[in-house]
């Protein structure tokens, strides 16, 4: 019989050299109706330009094919505006991009693996024991980012920032750039 000990798992990252733990959460849902597929987990972050650039996505994005989507929110001319790769039913990537009544960026958020189907019935299961995701979130009204890697039976890791740091970043797919890809696609300039 195998034991596995998750609290301590935590504990010991909790006192590893140059790491931090926290807690992870996101919504059931978005605004445009899709499941966010990354629960509240432990999660190993670390911060710094040096962390970000030798972060690597435990998950490829998918950029063929594609279908978007938009939903209006409940602030004055912000819009949400979503692609979803390959296909809605299909779902293995899903770019959504939160934009103001100019048409200026407010929010970039990325799912790689593990991502919901809306018109699917259940979410796939998150965290540690879920299928293998990555998370790149960049806030540019707070100007907080963050990418994370989860699932594939390990525990989390991700790394935070500023925006001005994570907006171009390669090895992430330069957020910034495929945003523009994906406002141009869907519409999302007024």
């Amino acid at each position: 019989m195998t034991r596995r000990f998750p609290a301590l798992s935590v504990l010991l990252l909790a006192f590893l050299p140059g790491c931090v733990t926290q807690q992870v959460a996101s919504p059931s849902s978005t605004s445009s109706g899709m499941e966010r597929p990354i629960t509240t987990e432990v999660v190993r972050m670390d911060s710094g330009l040096a962390a970000l650039q030798s972060f690597e996505p435990l998950v490829r994005r998918v950029t063929e094919g594609g279908e978007c989507m938009t939903a209006a929110t409940a602030a004055d001319g912000v819009r949400t505006i979503s692609v979803v790769y390959p296909t809605v039913r299909d779902p293995r990537t899903q770019i959504m991009i939160v934009v103001d009544a100019a048409g200026s960026i407010l929010q970039y958020i990325e799912r790689r693996g593990g991502v919901a189907s809306p018109t699917a019935g259940t979410p796939p299961a998150g965290g540690v024991d879920g299928p293998e995701q990555t998370s790149i979130e960049l806030n540019f009204q707070t100007g907080q980012a963050r990418a994370i890697n989860a699932g594939g039976g390990t525990v989390g890791y991700g790394v935070e920032g500023n925006t001005v740091d994570f907006q171009y970043q390669e090895n992430l797919g330069s957020p910034v750039m495929m945003a523009e890809e994906v406002l141009g696609r869907c519409g999302g300039r007024r």
